[in-house]
């Protein structure tokens, strides 16, 4: 069995404006806690599957703009830098 793993920093640019419960026109002017995208690859017996986990409350399908499709894009993402097929992305 083969296990690995890695990080990447996701926090925003300060040029997004704040996202909450109601509208904001304020822009970020500082990071308290930074963002991360963390993953695990498991390989055992021929079989490989990866684990992603972001800091965040969700990711909406639309984030990209229309036509676009977040979620598959960032598991095509994964799945290439991983070596697997998309529905082997979790």
């Amino acid at each position: 069995m083969r296990i690995g793993g890695g990080r990447v920093d996701i926090t925003p640019p300060f040029s997004v404006p704040y996202l909450g419960f109601e509208p904001r026109q304020a822009l970020f002017r500082g990071v308290h806690d930074p963002l991360a995208a963390r993953a695990v690859v498991v390989e055992g017996e021929g079989e490989r599957v990866c684990l992603v986990g972001c800091d965040g409350l969700g990711f909406g399908r639309g984030i990209l703009g229309p036509g676009r499709d977040f979620i598959a894009e960032a598991r095509e993402a994964a799945a290439r830098a991983a070596g697997l097929a998309a529905d082997g992305v979790l």
